[in-house]
């Protein structure tokens, strides 16, 4: 694109549509973000009942939806590639360990939850230790990428893709097309073209991240999924603070007192009195009390809402409320979790594709073509089973005596083991050949050339 063509485009469209992005993005923010008022803001003297029930609102704030999408990133671990080709995947993985991906993955995935969808970028770029090109990866959400597609549900690679980068006086931009990436900045109002760095990939090199994608293309993130039963359950917590916080306590009442003279005398009176005082008073007193508001109703409701939260979220209940498993054994807890699993099995099969994507685009920004080409890509995730390294053990050396399945092939489900160990593993084993294995074919090898000679 020509840089005047370029200016027109940030300045006319994609400026405003990258705005409008991120002031979505900033309100799904607030529905995972915490109270900002403490309790200790509630006993303020002024009596302002509706400044009361405001921080008493932003009290019954709980952070479920932000637990329901960390909980779910944190599910989620790819510890390397496979191919179908059996092809050596390492270099394929080494790039992005080059790129710190092990230690970022969980950022990205959670972007991904949280708003929807999230991006990788990948551009050449040069590394002190490799002789030729390196791809350097970065990852965003929708709030400082926008990413404009022409297909979303057909199209692999979009149309454009615009960083906004914020300035102390203004804004700066980097558009990214087929051919390059373009700098742009705004001074004092005035967006400028600065400068034009082609990367040569043919492709704009933006990999989408949506575990959520439908047949159309869109999706939705979760808190954006689960915000109604979120805020049905936040009411009826607020609902309970309201009675705990006004009606918990009897209400000590008397009748034929003398009514005092002024509103300010009242208000005296009733600041004088505490819990611990005795009433007293002369004939024709008479004293009684009005009884708490229960709160057992409340808080069953409370328990209830966060149950229905936790079933339409896939979730088993008490990964929400934090309660204890007493007396469950392991087939009840994986069947509590069978729902959750599912719902795991379905973001990895979406975001497998994603990442495989990555990888390709990696090598083919690293002038690996015949890498770059492997369709037959898979991403190995971490087995996060609760499972011991016994059970797990026991199960593997079954599966090799009883199906005969050699034990290295094995090595890459043994929990907590990645394919790059496993290698590493079976590399050793070459290396290094069993003793006894040597000896029998050393003699094998004596016996045959005697018989020769």
């Amino acid at each position: 694109m020509r840089p005047a063509d370029v200016l027109a485009l940030v300045r006319d469209e994609l400026a405003q549509q990258a705005q409008s992005a991120y002031d979505e993005c900033a309100r799904i923010d607030q529905l995972l973000s915490p109270p900002r008022d403490s309790w200790t803001d509630l006993g303020r003297p002024d009596g302002d009942r509706q400044g009361e029930s405001r921080r008493l609102r932003r009290l019954a704030h709980t952070p479920v939806l932000r637990l329901i999408v960390e909980e779910t990133a944190q599910h989620m671990v790819a510890v390397g590639v496979t191919s179908d080709s059996g092809r050596d995947t390492g270099p394929m993985w080494a790039a992005m360990e080059r790129n710190g991906f092990p230690s970022r993955q969980g950022a990205l995935y959670t972007a991904a939850l949280t708003y929807g969808q999230a991006y990788a970028l990948v551009l050449p770029g040069t590394s002190p230790v490799l002789d030729g090109p390196a791809a350097a990866l970065s990852f965003y959400s929708p709030k400082h990428l926008h990413v404009v597609w022409g297909d979303v549900a057909e199209d692999e690679w979009p149309l454009y893709a615009l960083r906004t980068i914020p300035q102390p006086s203004g804004r700066a931009w980097r558009l990214i097309d087929e051919e390059a990436t373009h700098f742009l900045a705004e001074d004092r109002g005035r967006v400028e073209y600065i400068e034009r760095r082609p990367h040569n990939l043919g492709c704009v090199p933006v990999v989408r991240f949506a575990p959520n994608a439908d047949i159309d293309g869109v999706s939705v993130g979760e808190p954006d999924r689960f915000r109604v039963p979120a805020e049905r359950r936040e009411k009826t917590t607020h609902d309970r603070l309201m009675a705990q916080h006004y009606n918990s306590w009897k209400v000590r009442t008397a009748t034929g007192l003398e009514e005092p003279g002024t509103t300010e005398e009242a208000d005296r009176q009733k600041a004088a009195l505490s819990n611990g005082d005795i009433l007293t008073g002369g004939e024709g007193v008479t004293f009684g009390t009005l009884p708490e508001t229960p709160l057992d109703g409340l808080l069953r409701a409370e328990q209830e809402d966060l149950t229905t939260l936790a079933a339409v979220a896939q979730k088993p209940v008490w990964a929400l409320s934090g309660g204890q498993l007493v007396n469950l054994s392991a087939d009840a807890i994986a069947d509590a979790r069978s729902s959750e699993r599912l719902k795991m099995q379905a973001f990895r099969r979406s975001l497998g594709q994603s990442f495989a994507r990555t990888v390709r685009l990696a090598s083919w920004a690293e002038r690996r073509a015949d890498d770059a080409k492997d369709f037959g890509l898979h991403a190995v995730w971490e087995d996060d089973e609760a499972r011991s390294l016994s059970q797990a053990a026991d199960a593997l050396s079954k599966i090799a005596q009883g199906l005969g399945v050699p034990g290295s092939l094995l090595w890459d489900l043994i929990p907590g083991v990645s394919p790059v160990t496993a290698n590493e593993w079976r590399k050793w084993v070459e290396e290094h050949p069993d003793v006894d294995e040597v000896l029998l074919t050393h003699l094998s090898q004596a016996a045959t050339g005697g018989t020769d000679q």
